[in-house]
């Protein structure tokens, strides 16, 4: 009987256990909601090039016409690689019974990761935002920086042109790990994370 009671006992903690351990509402990287009072998640998460959604990353300008005897070479035009993203903003469960703070978004993080074995380090990208979002609402922000031209250019000059030019123009996947940081109207922090990946490689955009 005792052994019994021990086991039922044993059960029972880890009942309890169990649920307070569950009890936290954190959704996709929403830090703190049980405190602020919000769930704060990205829906999309695009990667831009040329202002056109995709994943293709080009980092090496290359000669669209041919110079003739009176007019000059024109190259492919480099510009940074973009990305938007939209946010979601759902009130938890802790928030019930109480005015929701409006969200004030703050700044990102973009860190990149590759398996590859011919991939090359890429410095994060770090920037500050601007945007607030109300309860039950949405907010999207586009033209973000993902991959600046200046990250483009240390790409290649790190040895990302061998891998253009001797590898065949070998695609390198990169996975992007983006972290938002906000702040609600009282002061609380908030902060959501997101992935995505992008290949980078010699696409041809003349």
């Amino acid at each position: 009987m005792i052994r019994f009671n021990k086991l039922m006992m044993a059960v029972v903690m880890l009942f309890l256990l169990s649920i307070l351990g569950c009890g936290e509402f954190t959704g996709p990287g929403s830090n703190d909601v049980e405190y602020t009072g919000m769930f704060l998640s990205i829906t999309n998460l695009t990667p831009k090039e040329h202002g056109s959604a995709t994943h293709d990353v080009d980092i090496y300008s290359h000669i669209c016409t041919p110079a003739t005897a009176t007019v000059p070479a024109k190259y492919e035009e480099m510009f940074d690689e973009t990305m938007a993203i939209t946010f979601s903003y759902a009130n938890a469960p802790s928030c019930a019974g109480r005015t929701c703070a409006a969200l004030y978004l703050k700044s990102y993080t973009a860190t990149f990761a590759s398996v590859a074995p011919l991939a090359i380090p890429i410095d994060p990208v770090s920037a500050l935002i601007n945007g607030q979002i109300l309860p039950g609402k949405s907010l999207t922000l586009d033209g973000l920086k993902l991959l600046p031209l200046y990250l483009k250019v240390q790409y290649l000059e790190r040895g990302g042109e061998d891998n253009v030019l001797f590898n065949n123009n070998i695609e390198i996947e990169y996975e992007v790990r983006v972290t938002v940081k906000a702040v609600t109207e009282y002061g609380e922090n908030v902060e959501v994370t997101s992935y995505t990946y992008i290949l980078l490689a010699d696409f041809d955009y003349c």
